[in-house]
């Protein structure tokens, strides 16, 4: 008998475990979309970054936008920001304000991400810069449907440029007839707009009522043996065509016209200011977004 009863409890045991796992995995259950990133160049403003290009702190705030699922995501018809999520060192996202879910199990779902905050309305994002701030965003991710967790990898890049002067005394006498550079202005769109298109692509542009800045790089002390630069303005890659110069020497400041002057998203613009005892010249060159991250081929995590 006492045979008999062993043999019962071990198989109800048996048919107990087999009952609780079974209702652990429910095949039903909704599957969780997860988000991981890539940073193609990082901000120089707002992220700061180790010796490897990798952001020493979280990125707080990033705008996480759906689409429509399927084939047509249809961006530009989104009226609010879907979830924000902070990016993580490693790459991926935590503190995500509304979890993720796919729909369904024959559609994909299509994703983008912009950072920082900006007012989000009728397919446009609105921005405020000062010079300061940078502007980041992954165009369109689809990930299609799994039965375990997936993770859509955004693949962030700059919508701005940055732009430096760089200051330099032909000769001696040049440098001894101009004195000093005491400011160095232009004169830039402030209120931005950026188009979020059907596929999830986007264009940024000065807003239609625009509203301009002065940025001030200050003054800069130059010689004829070496050149001397300013501190970068992160602004809309949208070339100015004049700056306003103030000597030391000179009583009163002036427009300057700049000719041929180009500003890329994701690069620096030099500007080279080289007086000579007559007149001031400008030149240009244009290199990688390297300061804070690389050259455009840092992935950030992700998985």
């Amino acid at each position: 008998m006492k045979k008999l009863i062993l043999s019962i409890l071990a198989i109800a045991a048996m048919t107990s475990c087999t009952k609780s796992s079974d209702e652990e995995i429910d095949p039903n259950a909704p599957v969780e979309i997860r988000f991981g990133a890539g940073i193609d160049m990082l901000s120089r403003a707002a992220i700061t970054t180790d010796g490897s290009g990798h952001p020493t702190s979280n990125i707080t705030g990033m705008q996480i936008l759906r689409g429509t699922d399927g084939a047509d995501p249809a961006f530009n018809t989104i009226t609010s920001v879907t979830t924000t999520a902070d990016l993580k060192t490693d790459g991926t996202f935590e503190n995500i304000t509304t979890p993720q879910y796919y729909k369904s199990t024959t559609e994909s779902a299509n994703f983008i991400a912009y950072w920082p905050q900006g007012l989000l309305a009728s397919g446009i994002v609105n921005f405020t810069i000062t010079g300061e701030e940078d502007i980041i965003v992954a165009p369109a991710v689809t990930t299609t449907y799994s039965n375990t967790p997936s993770t859509v990898n955004f693949q962030f890049a700059h919508k701005l440029a940055q732009l430096q002067l760089k200051v330099i005394a032909q000769n001696e006498s040049a440098s001894a007839f101009y004195g000093a550079l005491e400011s160095a202005k232009i004169n830039v769109p402030s209120k931005l707009d950026m188009t979020i298109k059907a596929d999830g692509s986007t264009e940024l542009a000065a807003n239609a009522d625009p509203i301009n800045i002065d940025l001030d790089f200050g003054p800069i002390t130059y010689s004829t043996t070496e050149t001397s630069a300013s501190k970068n303005f992160i602004i809309l890659p949208v070339a100015p065509t004049t700056i306003n110069l103030k000597f030391a020497n000179i009583t009163d400041a002036k427009d300057y016209d700049i000719k041929d002057l180009a500003l890329l998203p994701g690069k620096i613009t030099t500007l080279t200011i080289t007086v000579n005892a007559t007149e001031v010249n400008f030149s240009s060159t244009i290199t990688e977004w390297i300061t804070g991250g690389t050259d455009g081929e840092t992935n950030v995590g992700g998985n």
